[in-house]
């Protein structure tokens, strides 16, 4: 028998292995599972074949992939190729990602540089109740300090802090102060009572603070014998700055309105004058604009160069009168403190 046809069985056999092994083992249901497979040694790394047309196929390259260096050493690599490292915000010679400028600076209270004295600063107000009776403890001293820097938003952040009880009371003592002072501290306190409207106080608290002011000006002329006028005067320029309406002073001539409860009653003298001197104030000035200046620009008011031009009037009329009372008084008058450098500069 020839050697070819020996040898071809054997042959035939071991292309079958080879087949068999190449192809996915599938276990029939007669055959047992402890059953040994041959396997073939092949050189390299071994696959694992996927469906790549199945519900639930994963891409290959995550699966498949070759462990190397270049994989173990940043495997988010895998997720993000191509972007720049934290945003544009990493590496070297870089000042952050763009817009970082615009947010809060982070404190980290684990860092070993953290400074408790570095973390936001926490505000703690204590509210205080101020009664009608604490008014001269609490309200007179900042009153007479506004007296002299002209500051309405501090005193407007102090009140801010109280809690009152009563703010129609409040309104009547601002201008019962304002009446024993001169006109400069009037139209400090007319400022005063604008910039307070929607911050603190609201146009009802205005009527019935000034009710209560018109009530009791019987007690306030033994001080200020003006005080009914001036009180007026008080009424009409809050009109003008829109603090109050102009119906308030009419309310007083209508009919239907004079018998509300709690009003001051005109019958008075000094009520009836009070009112009378803001409803003409108020008449003669349709469009408002001259009660804006109704207390006069004085002191601290003026411009430098008016401020000059009155301390030089001053002298003049020394000069010529040489009655040193009546400069002292118009210096007074003044108000300017702080300017009486000017008065001994033009003397010499």
């Amino acid at each position: 028998m020839p050697l070819s046809e020996t040898n071809k069985p054997q042959s035939q056999s071991i292309e079958d292995l080879i087949a068999q092994l190449d192809s996915p083992t599938v276990i029939s249901q007669g055959e047992s599972p402890n059953r040994k497979c041959l396997k073939g040694k092949r050189t390299g790394t071994s696959f694992v074949r996927h469906n790549s047309n199945g519900t639930n196929s994963v891409p290959l390259l995550q699966k498949n992939i070759i462990t190397s260096k270049k994989y173990t050493k940043n495997l988010k690599s895998l997720n993000n190729r191509g972007l720049p490292k934290k945003n544009g915000a990493g590496g070297k010679h870089t000042w952050g990602a763009p817009g970082c400028e615009l947010t809060d600076y982070y404190i980290d209270s684990k860092d070993p540089n953290y400074d408790s004295e570095d973390g936001p600063d926490i505000l703690v107000t204590n509210y205080r109740e101020i009664d009608v009776d604490d008014f001269d403890r609490d309200i007179k001293p900042l009153v007479l300090e506004f007296f002299q820097n002209g500051d309405t938003i501090e005193v407007i952040d102090q009140l801010k802090t109280c809690r009152l009880r009563s703010r129609p009371h409040l309104v009547s003592y601002l201008v019962q102060i304002a009446l024993e002072n001169n006109n400069t501290c009037r139209e400090l306190m007319s400022r005063l009572l604008r910039d307070l409207t929607y911050e603190i106080l609201t146009e009802p608290d205005y009527s019935l603070g000034f009710d209560i002011l018109l009530k009791n000006l019987n007690e306030i002329t033994l001080d200020n014998p003006d005080a009914a006028e001036k009180t007026g005067t008080f009424i009409a320029r809050a009109i003008a700055d829109k603090v109050i309406n102009r119906r308030y002073i009419d309310r007083f001539y209508d009919n239907q309105s004079v018998e509300e409860e709690n009003m001051p009653d005109l019958k008075d003298s000094l009520v009836f004058k009070s009112v009378e001197s803001a409803r003409v104030l108020v008449t003669m000035n349709n469009h408002l604009n001259q009660l804006s200046h109704i207390w006069g620009n004085k002191g601290g008011f003026l411009a430098v160069t008016e401020l000059v031009d009155k301390i030089k009037e001053i002298i003049q009329e020394l000069y010529d009168s040489r009655d040193v009372d009546e400069a002292i008084r118009c210096l007074k008058e003044l108000n300017v403190p702080h300017f009486h450098h000017e008065l001994v500069f033009e003397v010499k």
